[in-house]
């Protein structure tokens, strides 16, 4: 394990961190590790999860939540970077109030997992080992155009999941096997399916990464240099917000530029008791995909979320064209109780192009 300059007292739970590229499935996985964790340990909190999520508003945050699992969520920010010290903050407080057997750390999709480890062990001294996760039916398409990005994500995995092989036949998973010696060389790869179903040996090889000695983490003070001089970080200013106003909804579009994404999110309501069907929100999202493709874009994720206080409607596209996965009763009418979000997540555009793409789609 590697030394930290500000060892806590007491005995730190294990940190997973669970990285990747938008849409590669974190959160799917996530839960499924958790529930192997919870039928196994004899533990009163065996494992508990820190989400880190980009945009104004969350949309996953409530999926690990809903599921019985303790969860702080960190909006809006890099874990990384600038919300480094709540990320600290968070890691400590759990060890001291729940301590759990592990601490789940499911990064946004646009970090570095290594520089969120680096920081980890040189402020609490935990044994941090990392999971990164990539999606293989989208990998041909992005593993040249975020070369750069996905180098970094992968170059320090103890673990590379290839997620959703599902979606792709044997020839693919040769060419993405082959690929990945070249940014992962020294990780271990496994082939998995989390929607479907994850096997027991894959979540015994993902949660025994801790048995192994984890010393090329050293937690020293070139984290945040080197950091910012090779991920150009952009935190500045969000565009002028645009109004939404129609007959069936009001609200606004915000975006912004961070950790080289172009972030939009969106929170709408609507106007009238049953004058918005789940059904246009579904249509916005594909609407936002086609505009950022036809820009040239790299789709990250776009998703939302509908809730009235009772129930949750959630959708979420990776790619363009793609018919949207949606989780809960799409068929029930969206009335005024109801708060709409949105978020999409993209590369290779500006913030302005996107935030246009967002409000043209109503």
């Amino acid at each position: 394990m590697a030394q930290s300059t500000q060892q806590i007292d007491g005995t730190m739970p294990h940190i997973l961190i669970l990285g990747g590229f938008l849409g590669s499935g974190k959160t799917t996985l996530l839960l499924k590790l958790a529930e192997y964790i919870k039928q196994r340990s004899q533990s009163k909190i065996p494992v508990a999860i820190i989400e880190n999520e980009i945009g104004e508003v969350g949309i996953d945050d409530d999926s690990a939540t809903s599921a019985g699992y303790e969860v702080t969520s960190i909006v809006s920010g890099c874990a990384c970077c600038t919300l480094k010290v709540e990320l600290i903050s968070a890691i400590r407080q759990i060890a001291d109030d729940l301590s759990p057997d592990l601490i789940v750390v499911e990064a946004t999709g646009v970090a570095i997992p290594d520089d969120i480890a680096a920081n980890i062990v040189r402020y609490t001294g935990a044994d941090v080992a990392i999971c990164t996760l990539i999606d293989a039916s989208r990998w041909r398409r992005i593993h040249i155009a975020l070369q750069h990005l996905l180098d970094q994500q992968l170059t320090s995995a103890d673990v590379v999941c290839v997620n959703k092989c599902d979606l792709v036949g044997e020839a693919e998973l040769a060419f993405i096997d082959e690929t990945l010696e070249e940014f992962a060389p020294t990780s271990d790869i496994l082939h998995v399916s989390a929607q479907a179903q994850l096997a027991p040996e894959d979540c015994e090889r993902i949660l025994n990464l801790h048995a192994d000695s984890i010393s090329h983490r050293t937690g020293n003070d070139e984290t945040e240099s080197s950091h910012h001089s090779h991920h150009h970080h952009d935190h500045g200013s969000a565009p002028n917000p645009i109004a939404i106003k129609t007959d069936e909804l009001s609200g606004e579009v915000r975006a912004r530029i961070h950790e080289n994404a172009a972030v939009a999110s969106a929170v709408l309501y609507p106007r009238a008791d049953d004058a918005v069907p789940f059904d246009a929100i579904v249509e916005a999202m594909s609407h936002i995909a086609a505009e950022v493709d036809a820009s040239g874009g790299i789709i990250g994720h776009i998703k939302a979320s509908a809730d009235n206080g009772k129930s949750r409607v959630k959708a979420s596209i990776v790619t363009v064209g793609q018919q949207p996965d949606v989780i809960g009763d799409s068929a029930e009418p969206l009335t005024k109780r109801h708060v709409i979000k949105l978020v999409a997540i993209v590369m290779g555009v500006d913030a302005v192009t996107l935030q246009n793409a967002m409000a043209s789609a109503f």
